[in-house]
């Protein structure tokens, strides 16, 4: 009977490690970055050149160290117009200095969409593509693509 339970405690154990074990190989595969509460993202970003007439042309976002952002249709505006949450997937710098961030973001209504993301070194500039299906890749880093934006720190 001892040996009946022993050998059902030590299963019991293995099945359990074994579970916990492939979660953490499961998590390092897909990967999340935990964000500081200083992180080189967050903040105000404008672009007086875009229209401002709706979500695609906002001129003016803010960023939040909480996952949170705002749209604003013009710089001046302090009606918001855009509401967001948002998840660092990744973070990187590459050899010129530059920041590098890839994020999904998640819009009401259960829009969402991939970015990749580039923060100039001295932390000015805000260049970003986007995808609906899936993170975007250097390839698909063109500042003449409908799905590219530029922003600047205000």
């Amino acid at each position: 009977m001892k040996t009946k339970i022993l050998l059902c405690g030590v299963v019991f154990i293995v099945v359990v490690l074994a579970g916990v074990c492939s979660f953490a190989v499961d998590k390092e595969k897909f990967g999340i970055f935990i964000p500081n509460r200083i992180e080189e993202f967050y903040g105000t970003w404008v672009n007086p050149k875009y229209k401002g007439v709706d979500q695609d042309s906002e001129q003016k976002m803010i960023l939040y160290d909480w996952g949170y952002g705002e749209g604003f249709y013009k710089v001046t505006d302090n009606n918001v117009i855009d509401r967001w949450t948002f998840i660092f997937a990744d973070k990187w710098t590459d050899k010129d200095g530059n920041i590098w961030y890839t994020v999904f973001n998640q819009w009401a209504g259960s829009v969402h969409w991939f970015t990749l993301n580039k923060i100039s070194k001295k932390g000015t500039v805000l260049e970003a593509v986007g995808w609906r299906d899936h993170f975007p890749t250097d390839a698909d880093f063109n500042p003449k693509a409908n799905n590219y934006f530029i922003f600047y720190r205000k």
